[in-house]
């Protein structure tokens, strides 16, 4: 209560960019805060678009430490993982991340991570994992778009990133294209 998910600005500001746009704030004290978006005048006919129809999510098994810092967000995708079969171990921020990594470094197959966490990026949390176990799966989630140079280094690398706000069908496939990657650090 009183707090959002966090990934409303963030997810808006990704898709105005991505269609060349752009958001103007304006913010008085005690009157509150007007966004006003602005995109591209459309010139001709729409396009018309295919219907993508989304696979069904598949139910896995196995253990999934997921770090992100909105309580939301983080309970959203525990239940999600949840459905899905996974064991959870969740975490509020990287520090956090690390310490229960390191107490179940034995149990988790997987590792999800917010890119931007209090304390530690994911970015660094992630290599503080793959010290104390080199090979680690992960999954970098992210509500900013794929342009960030932090996201472009990870994607160029061949780490996954699971684009915010995403379905239960698109985590479910995040984490089985991961599990089937080769090993980061291999």
């Amino acid at each position: 209560m009183g707090r959002g998910t966090g990934l409303g600005l963030a997810t808006v500001y990704g898709a105005v960019k991505q269609h060349e746009g752009f958001i103007y704030a304006y913010s008085e004290p005690g009157s509150g805060t007007v966004f006003r978006l602005y995109f591209p005048v459309l010139v001709g006919a729409a396009e018309p678009r295919e219907i993508q129809i989304e696979e069904p999510p598949q139910k896995g098994t196995g253990t999934i430490l997921l770090a992100d810092d909105y309580e939301g967000i983080r309970e959203s995708t525990r239940e999600m993982l949840l459905a899905l079969g996974y064991e959870v171990v969740a975490a509020r921020d990287g520090f956090e991340a690390v310490q229960l990594f390191k107490k179940n470094a034995d149990q988790i197959d997987l590792v999800l991570l917010d890119v931007v966490l209090p304390s530690h990026s994911g970015p660094e949390v992630y290599s503080q994992i793959s010290a104390i176990r080199p090979g680690t799966k992960v999954i970098f989630a992210s509500g900013y778009t794929a342009e960030n140079a932090l996201l472009k280094s990870a994607i160029q690398k061949g780490i996954a990133v699971l684009q915010k706000p995403f379905s239960m069908s698109s985590l479910s496939r995040a984490i089985r294209d991961a599990l089937a990657r080769e090993p980061q650090g291999k």
